[in-house]
Formats: structure tokens, sequence, C-alpha cells
């Protein structure tokens, strides 16, 4: 019965008006609009010219062991690659056959 009347549109029409009669619901909206109008401002304004003149820049963090983490990164996918080479040979064989077979019945 809860959800019934909870789907009602009368219902819901009734529950959105009483929130937008609160005060309190009209305060959020106003300080989420202006958060995101001071995030847009200070980004804008303050910290995109300061990369653009190269008075700031990025930062770069090294972390401790990551380069043996990238060095098993790159030999795994190095194996990896070469399997499914390995994998894919005899199936282009295969169809080079195929095509080289059908291009001369034609």
């Amino acid at each position: 019965a809860f959800e019934k009347r909870k789907a009602d549109p009368r219902n819901l029409k009734a529950e959105a008006e009483a929130n937008l009669s609160d005060p309190s619901t009209w305060g959020v909206y106003a300080v989420w609009i202006a958060g995101g109008a001071g995030f847009a401002y200070v980004k804008n304004v303050i910290v995109e010219p300061k990369y653009a003149s190269g008075e700031w820049e990025e930062i770069h963090i090294t972390l401790p062991g990551a380069e043996r983490f990238a060095q098993a990164t790159a030999e795994k996918v190095a194996t990896e690659t070469a399997g499914a080479i390995a994998d894919v040979a005899p199936v282009a064989e295969t169809v080079s056959s195929v095509v080289d077979a059908a291009s001369t019945s034609l």
C-alpha cells in the first residue's frame, strides 16, 4: 500500500512542492551553484594561466617499486603478444591457402 501511495502522481507532486517550499532545499541548491561557479572561476582564471605561463608545473610522483611493476607488466605483455601471434600464424596460413585456391578457381 505504501508503494502504491508513493507512486501516485498526486503524492509525488505534493512531495515535490513540499521540498521546494522548504528554505533549506533552496540553500542547498545555492551552495551547489556557488561552489560550481567558484570552482570554474578558480580553474579558468587562476590555475590555467599559471600552467600556461610555465609558472606552475605538473607534479610527478615516483612511487617506490614502480619500475619493477612497469618492467613486469612489459614482460607479461611481450609474452602474451608473442603467444597470440604464434596462435594466429596457422590460421593466417590456412586463410591464405583458401584465398589462393579460390582465386585460382575463378
